[in-house]
């Protein structure tokens, strides 16, 4: 017999035909997954395998000595229930009409676990090309208490002065970023290298830090959400979750590598909005608060109170990516 291996899988492909979500099915899966969580798990539709395999893959699998059996054919990747909810908000991504001369206004609200709340503003120039300005302010017994702190910061250097990162990106890093799928997920996967627990929990790590950031555009995130699509072990952590005072679907990926697994990734995604709500760290003993409520919103110009605090850092660019500050003197 001299046909190869490869000629035979190929010609036995199962997964050869099958097409992706449509979006009338994505919404349909999604409708499921954050109405009626219970009635979906219990009737939760599997896929079909064809019937039988045909005689290449049944060789084939003789052949290597390996019997796989499986609902499921295809790449490895998220979930149908993960995989619904992130096609629909890849669909539903948008961004607010913006002028160059507008500001971001990012904010970040989270109690930790003694109940102290911190609320972060950002305020980031449309155009980088202004300097942000950053207000941190904590709240004792939750955002119900009286304000205990307040500082408002900023430095003397533009975004568009400063190094583009993951973890601090600027409108020049968001931009040179791919757009399609393959492209980026090689990006996330070089950038990721020798990085975090796992490879596949670091690229879930870099995707929730640019999407913290509340700068990241629409078809980026979308690029995002699809590439979250290929990465094996993402699921719906809950099927509903409130964050402060929002709910999303919980969207979950479990680290079992690494010294400080297991944990689970979790991003709170609003399906109908394409928005990353919060993200968090859970460890194994299952309790942890989100980190942070985002919401972002346009707003013409700083709050004249918040540039009467403002305290201005000298900042200089360390390398290629780091930056320090001082606080000014006297």
């Amino acid at each position: 017999m001299t046909t190869d291996l490869r000629t035979f899988l190929q010609a036995a492909d199962p997964a050869e035909e099958l097409a992706g979500y449509s979006p009338t099915t994505a919404q349909a899966l999604v409708d499921r997954i954050v109405g009626d969580s219970a009635a979906y798990r219990a009737h939760r539709p599997r896929p079909r395998a064809r019937a039988g395999l045909t005689a290449g893959l049944a060789v084939a699998a003789l052949v290597v000595g390996v019997l796989v059996v499986s609902d499921r054919f295809g790449p490895p990747g998220a979930s149908d229930a993960a995989r619904a909810v992130l096609v629909q908000a890849a669909a539903q991504a948008a961004d607010p009409p913006a002028r160059a001369d507008q500001w971001w206004r990012i904010t970040s609200t989270g109690v930790d676990r003694d109940g102290v709340a911190r609320v972060q503003t950002t305020y980031v120039a449309v155009d980088d090309s202004r300097p942000s300005v950053i207000v941190e302010e904590t709240y004792a017994a939750g955002l119900t208490g009286g304000r205990t702190s307040r500082s408002v910061r900023g430095m003397d250097l533009a975004p568009s002065q400063l190094p583009g990162t993951w973890q601090a990106p600027n409108a020049a890093f968001l931009a040179s970023l791919p757009r399609d799928v393959p492209s980026l997920t090689e990006r996330l996967r070089t950038d990721t290298a020798g990085h975090g627990q796992s490879p596949d929990g670091e690229v879930v790590v870099y995707i929730t830090d640019v999407l913290r950031s509340g700068l990241v555009p629409a078809d980026l995130r979308a690029a995002l959400y699809a590439v979250l699509q290929t990465v094996p072990g993402i699921d719906i952590g809950r099927p509903q979750a409130v964050a402060g005072r929002r709910t999303g679907v919980v969207v979950a990926y479990h680290e079992t590598l690494g010294a400080m697994a297991p944990f689970t990734q979790e991003l709170l995604i609003d399906p109908t909005t394409g928005e990353l709500l919060a993200s968090r760290e859970v460890p194994r003993d299952g309790q942890a608060p989100w980190g942070g409520l985002m919401e972002r919103a346009v707003v013409d110009e700083i709050p004249a109170e918040v540039r009467s605090e403002l305290v201005v850092l000298h900042c200089w660019v360390i390398a290629s990516d780091g930056v320090g500050c001082r606080a000014p003197r006297g």
